[in-house]
């Protein structure tokens, strides 16, 4: 008598699929994809307003047709593949990295001697001796 074959796609899903009592601790995943998109509208939004405030006018709109138009293009496609199935690049499209950012930002907000050696280390700079 034949053993029925596993399907191994539904073993697949009820491996990854996370449980629905598990809320993300900043209520939505702060996973890499939306971690490198936050950050390049950082970026570029803080070097247009920089060369904005230099007098420059070309080059914020340079900036932002050329590099902008590229990285939101880019950024699109990959972001496509948060839907496919079976899951692909799991650690950057799915993973919450927000526990572990969180936990190293308490460690250095609050580890005191962080402080004492960021404040030792700009006080060894010759141009920030406030001291």
């Amino acid at each position: 008598m034949a053993q029925p074959v596993p399907d191994i796609r539904v073993e697949q899903e009820q491996h990854i699929r996370p449980d629905p009592n598990e809320r993300p601790l900043l209520g939505v995943k702060l996973t890499g994809y939306r971690l490198v998109n936050m950050s390049l509208i950082l970026a570029f939004g803080i070097s247009n307003a920089v060369c904005t405030c230099l007098g420059q006018s070309v080059t914020p709109t340079t900036l932002d047709w050329v590099v902008g138009t590229f990285s939101a293009a880019i950024l699109y496609w990959i972001g496509q593949f948060e839907t496919v199935r079976p899951r692909m690049w799991p650690l950057f499209l799915h993973v919450d990295w927000a526990p572990t950012i969180l936990e190293y930002g308490k460690l250095i907000l609050v580890h005191p001697c962080f402080w004492f050696s960021s404040l030792l280390w700009l006080h060894s700079k010759e141009h920030f001796l406030w001291f």
